[in-house]
């Protein structure tokens, strides 16, 4: 499944430590959004923890 909710779903699923040394990239090829939403979800995402 691609697409921005799936992504947004698996993200806050998984644990912080394992997005901590995720790589935005591979996330966005895997889930086929822009890297750069990746990034800033990511970043968003831990900054709230």
């Amino acid at each position: 499944m691609t697409g921005l909710t799936p992504f947004l779903l698996a993200m806050m699923a998984t644990p912080r430590d394992r997005l901590r040394t995720a790589s935005p990239d591979k996330l966005a090829a895997r889930y086929g959004i822009p890297a750069g939403w990746a990034s800033f979800y990511l970043s968003s995402w831990l900054a709230a923890s």
